[in-house]
């Protein structure tokens, strides 16, 4: 937590600097668009296998299963390569964005550092490296941000923003694997029924996490790809900055308390008793996610524009649209361990399908029906505000259908 909130304090401090004096709203949303494109490879491209090293208690069998990870880390890198390359060919979007060829260099580059970097955390949170993990996050974002600035100084190339995050991953993948090799005390050779046993382990996280994690990933790269698409980049910008700058509190207060929530829940095994503790927190969420609407809701619109210049005019009204929905968001994803509590990883899959048809829907036939930014914004947040709402509520229907427990 330290680490990470160090992390989103030197991202958050530094984010106003980038936008007055270095970068534009366009520069923003061609950001947005390459790094939700490529967390797209880089949160499924190990198939979730890395989410089993920290489970696995024999030392042998957790490097193998890491080795394979790093492995498919870069096959994921491939098949994203290809996949821009193509997608260039047929949208306008990723020919908007990957306007030049050292872009199309840059998403292996991308995919293999922060493949590395989220493979090896959980091998270091395995070993309760935590302190290791703390402060290269705190590097990660540090050589990141003096990186981006300095590219804007130089005006050297209009894409400093990926480049600067670019470099800040790969120093860190490096200093991850590069102690990762040195704590191994013998080569790995893994047998053929090894690697099998093992994958059949851990099927679990192939089979149900990956395709639910594919889904959220795509969800947030559609989003700002469909805007980009239908209303350009200056104005994707806005939205795309806005989600930053609310996605960074509401994340770190959601995640530190969805661990301890999780914590908890384990223990409960009488379903309503669960129900109740669900429901005590959930009012106490709720009304702290309303006064993080009145607050937001009460900024005043001329505060952009006064510290960050004219181009940043539609910065505050569209984060007092994206709030209303971040924060039922902040509600959902909060109290979303319920749902693993439950048995019910199956169910989640559906309900990211459903998400993203909604998400989907709501862009195209607003776009189609109107031709209008702020109607197509409206549309998409009532679209996803009644999908976290619809998450909140659906488990009470799941308390009094509980599943059996498996491993609970």
């Amino acid at each position: 937590m330290s680490g990470t909130a160090g992390a989103h304090l030197i991202t958050i401090t530094a984010l106003p600097f980038l936008q007055r004096y270095f970068y534009s709203a366009a520069d923003f949303a061609n950001f947005a668009w390459f790094f939700e494109f490529v967390m797209i490879f880089v949160t499924v491209g190990a198939l979730r296998l890395e989410t089993g090293v920290v489970l696995e208690q024999d030392e042998r069998k957790a490097r193998i299963l890491t080795n394979i990870a790093l492995k498919l880390v870069l096959l994921s890198a491939l098949v994203g390569s290809l996949v821009a390359v193509i997608g260039s060919l047929v949208f306008s979007s990723f020919k908007d964005v990957l306007s030049e060829l050292w872009m199309y260099l840059l998403i292996p580059v991308a995919i293999i550092s922060l493949g590395v970097i989220q493979v090896l955390s959980s091998w270091f949170t395995r070993t309760q490296d935590f302190s290791f993990l703390a402060g290269n996050k705190i590097y990660q974002t540090t050589g990141t941000t003096a990186t981006q600035i300095g590219l804007g100084m130089s005006k050297l190339l209009s894409g400093g923003l990926i480049i600067g995050r670019n470099i800040g991953t790969s120093m860190v993948g490096v200093l991850l694997l590069r102690k990762y090799v040195r704590t191994q005390n013998e080569k790995i050779n893994a047998t053929k029924e090894e690697v099998k046993t093992i994958i059949k382990k851990n099927k679990d996280f192939i089979l149900y996490t990956t395709p639910s994690t594919f889904i959220g990933t795509f969800i947030n790269f559609i989003f700002i790809d469909l805007f980009i698409r239908f209303y350009g980049e200056d104005l994707t910008g806005s939205l795309a900055t806005s989600k930053q700058y609310l996605g960074m509190g509401l994340a770190f207060i959601s995640s530190a308390f969805a661990q301890v929530f999780y914590s908890q829940i384990a223990k409960i095994n009488d379903i309503g008793e669960l129900k109740t503790y669900y429901t005590y927190w959930m009012k106490r969420l709720v009304i702290t996610s309303l006064l993080i609407l009145v607050i937001v809701s009460a900024v005043p619109n001329s505060w952009a524009p006064a510290l960050l210049g004219k181009e940043w005019t539609n910065l505050i009204p569209v984060i007092k649209i994206m709030v209303i929905w971040m924060s039922i968001m902040f509600v959902s994803s909060s109290l979303s361990y319920v749902y693993i509590k439950l048995n019910r990883q199956r169910t989640l899959i559906v309900f990211d399908l459903v998400h993203l048809l909604l998400t989907v829907g709501s862009i195209l036939i607003s776009y189609h029906l109107y031709h209008d930014f702020w109607i197509s914004l409206y549309w998409f947040t009532v679209a996803k505000g009644f999908y976290y709402l619809f998450a909140i509520f659906a488990t009470y229907y799941f308390f009094r259908n509980p599943i059996a427990e498996k491993n609970h």
